[in-house]
């Protein structure tokens, strides 16, 4: 794919860790002059319908700066890692594509700022991480030698259809998990604020892991091509997840929902389609997949594989 990016003013930022980012002013300042000059920042990630609130905030003291993710990947030299794959995917001349989904590009408009969010923002946040993760293990991949020749965010089905480096034609189901995901989990299991015993049970990754495994496998089990799930979780709660995902023999071979409350079934029931207490069908719709990756996305917004875990032939690796 030919990049039409590389002079973009995104690219060529530089780290600023060293400084104290505490003159607000002049960050929003040159961080509005690259703005101006990036089509991923002010058609997609941060346009004029939220600049405004987020530069009013930032200036009046009353938001952290570094709670924002444009701000902070700036401040870290590595704001391109965040807009290469909103260019690379979603503008063409700096021009929005007139066919990309308009809900799902809503979905990437940065416009949170405080750390004690409403379940609203929450959802909002889970959102944009959703939408981002699709591109950029779309980006990931393309690096490593896989053609990408459809996306749901063009008009797909499915998240990314692909061919892979030995010419197998794949879709890939990608979910991400946050802490605000984490955190919903835990809130329908019971009271967070009164259990200190739900916040380290280990039952709650366990839950979310498999949840969102169910729910890619469900989505692409009618496809006649290879088929892969991919889940991306985050550096930030990745020790309460790599336990899990190490002992990981009761998700994929004998996989089993742990400490269930009505709430917590109740939704998983309705968001997988599944008995949840059904470990034959849990297992059955597991195994519609050819394989499922796990991958680990560190602050600075690189991708890293932690697994593979195979369940029928062909099982592509990403790498």
């Amino acid at each position: 794919m030919e990049l039409f990016f590389h002079n973009c003013l995104c690219q060529g930022t530089v780290s600023h860790e060293d400084s104290s980012f505490d003159d607000h002013a002049e960050v929003v300042k040159k961080l509005e002059i690259i703005r101006e000059g990036c089509s991923a920042l002010k058609e997609v990630l941060i346009p004029n319908i939220v600049w405004g609130d987020i530069c009013t905030g930032i200036l009046n003291a009353d938001d952290n700066v570094m709670n924002h993710i444009v701000f902070r990947m700036y401040q870290q030299g590595t704001l391109s890692r965040i807009t290469n794959p909103i260019h690379r995917y979603l503008i063409d001349f700096d021009r929005t594509r007139a066919r990309l989904n308009k809900n799902h590009l809503k979905a990437f408009k940065e416009s949170w700022g405080c750390n004690e969010l409403p379940q609203t923002e929450r959802q909002r946040i889970c959102s944009f991480w959703r939408r981002f993760s699709e591109l950029h293990v779309a980006e990931w991949i393309e690096a490593m030698g896989w053609t990408i020749s459809h996306l749901e965010m063009w008009g797909a089905r499915l998240d990314i259809e692909c061919t892979s480096p030995a010419n197998i034609e794949c879709v890939i189901e990608v979910k991400s998990i946050v802490a605000e995901d984490l955190e919903y989990v835990m809130a329908l299991g019971g009271d967070m604020a009164s259990s200190v015993s739900i916040q380290n049970s280990p039952y709650y990754p366990s839950n979310l892991v498999l949840s969102r495994s169910l729910e890619a496998a469900d989505k692409v089990r009618d496809c006649e091509k290879v088929r892969i799930a991919c889940l991306v979780l985050s550096e930030d709660i990745w020790s309460r997840f790599e336990p899990v995902l190490r002992e990981s023999w009761n998700l994929w071979n004998a996989p089993r929902f742990l400490e269930l409350s009505p709430k917590l079934q109740s939704a998983i029931q309705r968001d997988n389609q599944v008995n949840p207490e059904d470990q034959e069908e849990l297992k059955a719709t597991l195994h519609c997949l050819n394989a499922l990756w796990v991958l680990k996305r560190s602050p600075s917004f690189e991708l890293s594989s932690y697994a593979t875990v195979p369940f029928n032939t062909p099982s592509p690796a990403p790498q």
